[in-house]
């Protein structure tokens, strides 16, 4: 994939003005535990050398040299953690945890579309249908669409997070928030509440 950027500009206008261009974004709470899952996962080796033995050093008091060595059980909390202080500290973030509004920059692109993850196969309909004119119902059958996390999974993830480190969150994700309609709250936890 390319992004706009990587493209000469008049390739990018080009593009935008004769394809159809949509994205898809995803709840911020959820699409980070998806990131925790899928790069800091007991499989995960590329990203336990990157981040997991130093997001271990840094946020676990006492941890073993196993533990420090191999990156590979950094817990939920630790990396929301570390997101967190990398937020605060105004490094870079990952693009699997970086806001998506700095990565899809719909300020600066007129999407045709923007879909959500939490209603992937209905938006996905649309985009097949809009931009290439294919029947759903084939590519339905083809393709095992995930379903979205339910509440229960999203609270047991959080339920050991500092409210301080949610509300970090909350400012880290503010634009993704307001920008795609998803609420600050997380279930059973109400925003304003958190101090």
């Amino acid at each position: 994939m390319q992004y706009l950027p990587a493209i000469d500009f008049e390739e990018a206008k080009h593009r935008l003005k004769t394809y159809f261009p949509f994205v898809f974004i995803r709840n911020p709470y959820t699409r980070l535990i998806s990131a925790y899952e899928s790069k800091l996962n007991p499989g995960a080796s590329y990203y336990h050398r990157l981040y997991g033995s130093a997001i271990i050093k840094d946020f676990r008091p006492n941890a073993s040299a196993e533990s420090l060595q191999l990156g590979n059980d950094v817990t939920f909390p630790e990396f929301v953690r570390f997101v967190v202080n990398q937020f605060r500290k105004g490094k870079g973030l990952d693009e699997h945890w970086k806001p998506q509004y700095q990565i899809c920059q719909p300020c600066l692109v007129s999407y045709a579309f923007i879909g959500k993850f939490e209603n992937i196969q209905a938006d996905f309909a649309y985009v097949l249908q809009s931009a290439f004119s294919v029947n759903f119902k084939l590519v339905n059958s083809l393709v095992d669409f995930r379903k979205p996390m339910n509440d229960t999974t999203v609270l047991q993830l959080f339920k050991d997070v500092p409210s301080s480190d949610l509300a970090a969150l909350r400012d880290l994700y503010r634009f993704d928030f307001e920008m795609f309609d998803y609420s600050k709250s997380l279930p059973g936890r109400d925003w304003w509440q958190i101090t």
